[in-house]
């Protein structure tokens, strides 16, 4: 058994060091308590009662597309009357397929441990031994290819009122992850959300700091366990595990929030989080 310190200075030669794999952790459902976050605190801070355009969403490295269903089909829960337009992007011309498809095997929406029999039921239709995702939910999701760190690419992505980043910075080498989450801020609105789980802790400090972004404060502990959950047991070995919670981090708020929020006019962010939208 290896000491804490020793799983630590292991894990920080593995971020340095370790050729990264392209490993995927796409899931239905991935983090709860993000969602939580996303339906109650976030749509609170961007004035989610809006009625003069829909709001956008952007998913960056959407894979087979879980998370944009997911996405939809949370927010027509929790917020039924919130018009919404979301548009995922891969690099992954056979991902885009399938997620264009909506069509997923029984494994691919029930194993991760997280998802909910209630979440199942509400965003798919049974079709034999797969699972469709419902018209009205798949309706309001776009897939496109691009890579985003192609700059021809991303200019052609219009700036977003929410944008998901997650579990694709983990896979790049350091100084491309750093150029992706630059160009991922600059598809932000002036007054914005970033999701951006999967990204090494020590750069995501540094970075959202650079940005000037605020972590959103809410369930740190609880999405990070969440996410610990969907990584598995790759911590201290990989790059792609990730660390378990401790208070005593250097600025601990900014690596372990996976929410952030821009506001440029400098207005007020919520510093008591609302609760979730039951």
């Amino acid at each position: 058994m290896r000491s804490p310190s020793g799983q630590a200075l292991r894990y920080r030669i593995a971020l340095v060091l370790e050729e990264r794999e392209g490993f995927t952790f796409t899931q239905f459902l991935r983090l709860p308590s993000q969602f939580e976050a996303l339906t109650g605190p976030v749509l609170d801070f961007l004035g989610a009662q809006r009625v003069d355009e829909p709001l956008r969403i952007v998913v960056v490295g959407c894979s087979s597309g879980a998370e944009p269903y997911s996405i939809s089909s949370v927010l027509l829960h929790h917020r039924p009357q919130l018009a919404v337009t979301i548009d995922a992007y891969d690099i992954d011309t056979d991902m885009i397929s399938v997620a264009r498809s909506a069509t997923y095997s029984a494994s691919a929406v029930l194993d991760n441990a997280l998802v909910t029999p209630e979440f199942v039921a509400r965003t798919f239709d049974p079709s034999g031994e797969f699972f469709v995702v419902k018209r009205h939910v798949a309706d309001r999701v776009r897939f496109h290819h691009a890579d985003v760190l192609d700059p021809a690419h991303a200019s052609r992505i219009a700036p977003a009122d929410i944008l998901f980043a997650q579990n694709v910075m983990c896979n790049l080498q350091r100084p491309m992850a750093r150029r992706l989450f630059d160009t991922v801020v600059s598809l932000m609105k002036p007054r914005s959300a970033l999701f951006v789980d999967g990204m090494d802790l020590d750069m995501r400090a540094s970075r959202s700091r650079a940005h000037g972004l605020e972590p959103l404060p809410y369930a740190l502990e609880r999405i990070h366990e969440e996410a610990r959950v969907v990584r598995g047991p790759r911590y201290p070995r990989y790059a792609t595990g990730l660390e378990p919670f401790s208070h005593r981090r250097a600025e601990a708020e900014r690596a372990y929030a996976t929410i952030f929020l821009r506001d440029s006019g400098r207005n007020t962010y919520p510093s008591e989080p609302s609760s979730p939208r039951r």
